[in-house]
Formats: structure tokens, C-alpha cells, sequence
């Protein structure tokens, strides 16, 4: 079919920018590994990080590799978010149902750690590259506070981030992309393996050494959005407001 497309398109001089979007988001999954860092201009302490986004058809899993947490994110049929929180290193699993998770249900955010409605906000300046390739620019804000985005839109992926103010400079980097499906699936097969526990049944299995050391840490609440540090404070994710 999509082949039938592109024909119609070189015979009629009307090729679409929908066409390319096909062909890039055509693949069966994706990995990208992005390097994240907060620096606060003032102390001039910097932490660092890496996430790895992994996605398949329609699912999403955000691996922090400093806390060993992976989010799995899949979108319901009434338009909500079902979350499963793994915690690789002991192969266990935490599962939310939509009614338990707190912040908005928008399934761009979790697909694209930025979500539709903020790349709307900002102004887009220019853009580069054609096809998959192609990367458009995108900002706002100015003096104290700054943010920037190169966004691969064919491909639905960011390229970098930054966000800078008077205090912090916070900055996202694509570091890797890998289309293999064999790795991708295997992913997903090893989170699918693990044990997991209903987010209500936590309060009848306290005495589980594993869930009593989540709780102490501050890994086990509502499901929320975002990333974690080792102490269980949350990271931010791209803005989406």
C-alpha cells in the first residue's frame, strides 16, 4: 500500500509530507538514548543521567539507567494510561490502573518525552534536512528564561532540548538511535517476564521485603509522570504544560 502511495505521489507531482511520515514511523519499534543534564548555575553542582525510550507499535518504555526504573506506558480505549513500573534489577513490576495514575493522560508525552501541545507553544524558527531527516527548530522565551527544541518530526523524535534560567540549565541529547527488532523485542519480552503487584494490593503485601524498600524510598505512589533519582525524588520531563 504505502508503496502504491509513492507511485501515485511521482506521477502527480504531489508527494505529501504525510507520505514521509509513513515510511519514517513504518518500522516495528525503535531505541533512543538520550543524555540528560541539570546544572545549576549558581552552586555549579551538574547531574547526569541517561534515558532510553523504547517503543513498540503501541507501547512505550522509558528506562532510567541511574535508578534501573522502567516506565511501561500503553493508552487505553477511552483515551487514558495504563502504567507499569519496573524495577529491572530485581525483576519486579508495580502496575497502575488509569484511575490510580496522577498528572495528565497525554499518550504524545510518554511516545515523545515532549508532548504535541507544547512543540505548539513554542515558534518555529527554521528547519533542515528532508524526509526521515528532516529537523525543524523550535523556541521561546528570551534573557531569563530560554527554551529550545530541534525536533525530527518524521520520525517523532526529539533531537535536543534545553532550558535554561536564571538559576538552572537543564539540556537533552539524542546520543543514539537503534531500529533492530530483534533487540527491541527482546526489551519488552524481559519486561513482560518479571513479577508484578496491583498498585491496591500493595497494603496486603507490606511484609514483602521488596515493596517495604520501595515504600521507604519513595518509589511506590500514584503513578506519576516522570523520572526518578536513587532517593526516590522525581525528575521532570521535558515541559508539557
Amino acid at each position: 500500500m504505502f508503496l502504491f502511495q509513492v507511485l501515485i505521489c511521482v506521477l502527480l507531482f504531489i508527494c505529501s509530507e504525510s507520505i514521509y511520515a509513513v515510511q519514517c514511523q513504518a518500522r516495528k519499534g525503535v531505541l533512543a538514548q538520550y543524555e540528560i543534564t541539570r546544572q545549576n548555575t549558581k552552586s555549579g553542582k551538574t547531574i547526569r543521567f541517561q534515558v532510553e525510550l523504547w517503543r513498540k507499535e503501541k507501547k512505550v518504555a522509558i528506562h532510567n539507567t541511574k535508578t534501573g526504573i522502567t516506565e511501561l506506558w500503553e493508552p487505553t480505549n477511552n483515551q487514558k494510561l495504563h502504567l507499569v513500573r519496573y524495577f529491572e534489577d530485581h525483576r519486579r513490576g508495580i502496575e497502575y490502573q488509569p484511575g490510580e495514575i496522577n498528572g495528565a493522560h497525554d499518550w504524545s508525552l510518554k511516545r515523545q518525552l515532549v508532548a504535541n501541545d507544547y512543540i505548539r507553544s513554542l515558534s518555529k524558527v527554521s528547519q533542515m534536512g528532508s524526509g526521515c531527516e528532516t529537523v525543524e527548530m523550535y523556541e521561546k522565551g528570551r534573557d531569563v528564561q530560554k527554551f529550545s527544541l530541534r525536533w525530527m518530526s518524521k520520525q517523532q523524535l526529539v533531537q535536543s532540548y534545553s532550558e535554561v534560567d536564571n538559576e538552572n540549565i537543564v539540556t537533552w541529547t539524542l546520543k543514539r538511535t537503534e531500529v533492530n527488532a530483534n533487540l527491541i523485542e527482546a526489551k519488552f519480552a524481559r519486561l513482560a517476564s518479571f513479577e508484578t503487584t496491583d498498585y491496591t494490593d500493595i497494603g496486603d503485601n507490606e511484609s514483602d521485603p521488596f515493596l517495604a524498600q520501595m515504600i521507604n524510598m519513595g518509589f511506590i505512589e500514584h503513578g506519576s509522570s516522570g523520572f526518578y533519582h536513587s532517593n526516590g525524588q522525581p525528575i521532570e520531563s521535558l515541559h508539557h504544560h
